[in-house]
């Protein structure tokens, strides 16, 4: 079973337009709501691929009810903490080419390359996946990987021959924009009985936290947090957040934590602002956790004469806290600052494997996964690895929203419940999501 968490629900609807533009009164040819948020979707994705899944999330006024039912007409198996606080809205705009396929309905979604899914795996039809190590080609694949799963081939260009499966080039382009409204921190007894009801599930079914969460530094959330922390014990916690939440989370031994270049950027930048912010709110002990986040590059945050090799990924030490069993009686306790500066040139224009390297020693993160868009997917563990990479296919993107999402659903599902190594579980994933970015919709691919 994998619970996903998702902090700060979404109801969303899009309007389709065969053209618009801003500044102008235009009507829609076609409305349709959808519930939105990160461990939705996540879930969404597991359903369909057939595994174990409940989504918790937090449900407040009457957008809070719209997106209950939703979920409920869908059959997606879910559990609400009703707050005070109402859900935060959304709203998509989509230009929708007459003629041009619309990803909406049951099971539609185009196949990138010769994306598959196959009895409860997935994978991509090649010869092994093209997994680029510190920057030099390297196949993999072959001896060691699961029956039943295809490994990613990636060609040079990255495209798979035959194109990607999607629209036809004639065919005009199609886009959409996402207007996203205010954030909606849950209130102090929602986050209370979320964290009761995790602490009452069974200590083998995973936690994927997703998405950004309002309110998980402030005081109201101690308990979620405690019972949080309870569960990383037990080594199978998983996070795809940014933001705070993200910030507070890898200085955890998170089992494996996926998320977007940006966002992995961000762990880098200062968070002084976020610290002001807080600060003026009143929230000492929120301002506290985020003064002692990683600092910038400019303040070297990283520090570790191993960068004379920045391949080379030490394991944990005895006394890290990847060691620790008993969870610590304070769910936010602060990293000590390195005590070496890091390479000043060390920055996020760095070589990747050198951060994944840098990341690996600074905080008790166990796996990484670091995707970005149509670039190269990194990823690392630590006590097994060094970082790699795997090329995703060229496709022809009609909309990215939600292929994160399916990414990390494909490849928890794969990790967790199909036990593949990280390289597997990352080479099933990419096709799925390419697939995704070929269509509207979420989690709408062809699992067949």
């Amino acid at each position: 079973m994998i619970i996903t968490l998702t902090g700060n629900l979404l109801a969303e609807r899009t309007f389709e337009f065969a053209s618009w533009q801003p500044g102008r009164t235009q009507r829609a040819m076609a409305e349709s709501f959808q519930v939105g948020g990160k461990g939705i979707n996540v879930s969404r994705m597991l359903t369909r691929l057939g595994a174990r899944t409940v989504a918790a999330c937090f449900a407040g006024g009457a957008t809070g009810d719209e997106c209950l039912q939703w979920l409920r007409a869908r059959g997606l198996p879910h559990h609400a903490f009703r707050t005070a606080t109402p859900t935060r809205t959304g709203t998509v705009v989509r230009v929708t080419a007459p003629g041009a396929a619309s990803a909406h309905g049951g099971g539609a979604g185009a196949h990138a390359g010769d994306a598959s899914v196959r009895g409860g795996g997935v994978g991509v039809r090649g010869d092994a996946a093209d997994v680029r190590v510190g920057g030099t080609s390297a196949h993999a694949g072959g001896a060691g990987t699961h029956a039943g799963v295809a490994s990613a081939h990636a060609s040079g260009t990255g495209a798979h021959a035959g194109g990607a499966g999607d629209a036809q080039p004639s065919q005009p382009p199609q886009s959409e924009t996402t207007f996203l409204g205010v954030d909606a921190a849950p209130d102090a007894a929602a986050l209370a009985e979320c964290a009761a009801w995790l602490d009452a599930q069974p200590a083998s079914h995973a936690l994927a936290i997703c998405g950004s969460f309002p309110g998980l530094l402030t005081p109201a959330a101690e308990p979620l947090r405690d019972a949080i922390v309870r569960r990383m014990a037990h080594g199978n916690v998983h996070a795809d957040s940014h933001g705070p939440a993200l910030a507070w989370l890898v200085t955890h031994p998170i089992e494996l934590v996926k998320i977007n270049r940006q966002e992995f950027d961000g762990l880098c930048a200062p968070f002084a602002a976020v610290a002001e912010t807080e600060w003026q709110h009143g929230n000492a002990e929120a301002s506290a956790i985020s003064r002692a986040l990683p600092p910038s590059p400019a303040s070297p945050m990283f520090a570790s004469p191993m960068f004379a090799n920045p391949m080379s990924v030490n394991p944990p030490s005895p006394a890290s806290p990847m060691s620790a069993n008993p969870a610590p009686a304070n769910p936010a306790p602060a990293s000590p600052a390195p005590a070496n500066p890091m390479p000043p040139n060390l920055t996020p224009a760095s070589p990747m494997p050198a951060r994944l390297a840098a990341a690996c020693r600074r905080w008790p993160v166990r796996r990484w996964v670091i995707t970005d868009g149509p670039g190269p997917v990194w990823f690392v563990a630590r006590d097994e690895a060094p970082p790699a990479s795997l090329q995703p296919p060229a496709i022809r993107e009609v909309s990215a929203t939600g292929s994160g999402d399916v990414f990390f659903a494909v490849t928890l599902h794969n990790f967790i419940n199909r036990h593949f190594v990280l390289a597997e579980a990352v080479a099933s994933a990419i096709p799925c999501a390419s697939s995704n970015a070929s269509t509207f919709g979420i989690a709408e691919i062809n699992t067949h």
